[in-house]
């Protein structure tokens, strides 16, 4: 089941902490927005082990770390998350495995109900599950199983000297400490085992989707005899020519552009090609990251594979894969689970870069600089759904020894 989920501030409101005392229980009576000195103050019967900041963009998450926490009568370790506003998530992690993953779903659905959005090793809860504009995250993490419980919307109003404000909070994302592994897939691992099972769950992740989800060499999947082969390449930044309009920003003016152009579609906004992945977790921290790992094959370039879901293209939910080489990224490939639409894919893509240079009853290709210089874009008819691709050249990308 995929539902498109926008974790983004809809309106203004109070936060009520509604619910039952049974479904407060996992806010231990603290109050939503609470100062940071008001947490640490409240936090009796447990002990701090650290505090710490963590930088999302432009926003600082300050983080308490403590034990002796329980969640529905299972002892956890447990993260605070404050911000400038105040406290906006719980974390809880039962490191000691005292229960697995399918457990702790089950015991997550008799307080809340069915997931909203279920993916392997991780689920989540939107329908308010503690208090209004909140929401639960479950994921099941190497080190063991994180429920997660935060704040979605708004801040309370604020009082200014200037009048009555209402100041929205910034949508906070959970910290994971480690990597999500798949349920039907999870390993015993060791720690000198934690490199090569990272590296194999990965590959098994992405098995069912086509071999292109990486970047492309010289473009060509499967070969085209005039495919020209790229000898001297350069890497230009994408520009954007636009009427000055004095009323607008420059970033503004950019947006609008990106808005009007269904050839700038592709790109989230904000980033480019060859944008290294701190820029690209920056701006893809509103969509939910599933799975993050790097492949390496010797010879070939290694690559840091960023896969998401909660993403749209050209206004469709997909689920969406961002490649990185060492030159940054170098490849964007969408995913549409209704295996049915190729022919849509197809005619949708047509009609923004014209008639594809070779098409297949399963692929499609634009080879000729579609979205810039040394760039292709693909449409593969998959078993499981349809990928829409985007590559850029990543000739020069540093290889695996």
């Amino acid at each position: 089941m995929k539902c498109k989920i926008a974790l983004c501030c809809i309106a203004a409101l109070f936060l009520t902490g509604c619910g039952t005392n049974q479904d407060l229980s996992p806010l231990m009576e603290l109050k939503w927005f609470s100062s940071y000195e008001d947490v640490k103050s409240d936090l009796s019967g447990m002990q701090i082990t650290a505090e710490r900041e963590s930088s999302s963009g432009e926003n600082v998450n300050y983080l308490i770390d403590c034990t002796g926490a329980e969640l529905f009568s299972v002892a956890c370790e447990l993260t605070l998350c404050c911000t400038s506003d105040g406290l906006v998530g719980f974390n809880y992690h039962d490191t000691a495995k005292t229960q697995d993953y399918k457990t702790w779903f089950n015991v997550l659905e008799s307080h809340y109900g069915y997931p909203t959005e279920e993916g392997s090793g991780i689920a989540s809860w939107y329908a308010n599950p503690v208090g209004e504009n909140t929401a639960v995250y479950l994921f099941n993490l190497r080190e063991g199983v994180q429920i997660s419980f935060y704040v979605t919307d708004a801040t309370p109003e604020q009082k200014k000297d200037t009048g009555d404000k209402k100041q929205k909070a910034a949508v906070i994302t959970p910290e994971l400490r480690s990597p999500v592994i798949p349920v039907e897939e999870q390993p015993e691992v060791t720690e000198t085992d934690i490199s090569a099972a990272a590296t194999e769950n990965a590959e098994s992740v992405t098995a069912a989707r086509s071999e292109h989800i990486l970047h492309m060499p010289e473009f060509t999947a499967p070969v085209q005899e005039e495919q020209p082969e790229i000898t001297t390449v350069t890497y230009p930044q994408e520009t954007v020519t636009t009427e000055t309009v004095p009323s607008l920003t420059t970033a503004e003016t950019d947006i609008i552009e990106k808005e009007s152009d269904p050839k700038a579609a592709y790109l989230p906004e904000g980033l480019a090609f060859y944008d290294n992945i701190k820029e690209a977790r920056r701006v893809m921290r509103h969509s939910i990251l599933r799975y993050d790992y790097r492949l390496e094959d010797t010879g070939q370039p290694w690559s840091q594979i960023l896969e998401y879901s909660d993403v749209s293209y050209l206004g469709e939910p997909c689920d969406a894969a961002l490649c990185f080489t060492s030159l940054g990224l170098v490849g964007i490939n969408y995913f549409d689970a209704s295996a049915e639409r190729f022919s849509f894919w197809k005619e949708r893509l047509t009609a923004i870069y014209g008639e594809p240079d070779s098409s297949e009853p399963d692929y499609v290709r634009w080879t000729d600089a579609p979205v810039g210089d040394g760039t292709a874009v693909y449409v593969f008819a998959l078993a499981d759904g349809v990928q829409i691709s985007f590559y850029s050249d990543d000739t020069g990308s540093e290889l695996t020894d």
